[in-house]
Parts: structure tokens; sequence; C-alpha cells
């Protein structure tokens, strides 16, 4: 057995179609999927460019984790290019919950979804610490 990467990570929001919105417009990743109509929850499968690793935005409300929404996501994005990659998400209409900050071993800032979700962008100095 070996386990080799993320599959795909949760985003619990509030506004599906805002959120959809956001993460395809704004942030790049490409739709996948949509499961689920009322009365049960719908969930929006969103891929990389890569095609590798899979978002998937939950709505809250329906399955009862509206508490979840909002604050930090645990969800690290590798950007090749911090700079030109934050100067082109607040073109798109991006907002930053913490600028691009340079630190000893990596270029960070942090995104904010619309539903206050928070994303950490992630340009490691050393191509070895790239996720």
């Amino acid at each position: 057995m070996s386990i080799t990467h993320i599959g795909a990570a949760t985003v619990w929001v509030g506004d599906m179609d805002a959120a959809t919105d956001y993460y395809t417009r704004v942030l790049g990743l490409e739709l996948d999927r949509v499961i689920g109509e009322a009365p049960h929850p719908r969930m929006a499968w969103l891929r990389f460019p890569d095609g590798r690793a899979i978002v998937i935005l939950s709505e809250a409300r329906a399955m009862k984790m509206e508490a979840r929404v909002g604050g930090f996501t645990g969800l690290v994005l590798d950007v090749d290019d911090a700079e030109r990659t934050c100067r082109e998400l607040e073109a798109r209409g991006a907002v930053f919950a913490a600028p691009l900050k340079e630190g000893p071993d990596a270029w960070r800032a942090i995104v904010r979804d619309p539903d206050g979700n928070d994303l950490l962008l992630y340009q490691p100095r050393d191509e070895a610490d790239r996720h």
C-alpha cells in the first residue's frame, strides 16, 4: 500500500452559486460536476488545471455544518509565482485576508472566498519544499 496524494478536500459554503463562481472565475479551478438537488445537499466538484486534486464545495446548511463556514480551510495552494498570482487574483476581484509576505522559507498570502473561507497561497523558496 502507498498513499500518494490528497484526492479531494471539502470546503463548506453558504452560497453554492457564489462559491462556484469564485472558485472557477477567480481561482481558475475547473467545474467537473455538480451533484445533488433540493432537498438534498448540492456539492460542486472542482478540479485543478492539472486534473489531480479535487475541491468539493458542499452546502453547509443542507448538511447542518454552518459552523464550518468561514475561517481557515486548511487548504494550501501551491503557486509558481506568488507576486504574479496575487496581482492576477486581485484583478479578478479576490480579497486577501493577509497580503503577500516573504518569509525565510516561502512567500505566503491568504485569499478569502465569498463565505469568509481562507486559503493559503504558498510559493516555497526551495522546489524541494513544494507540496
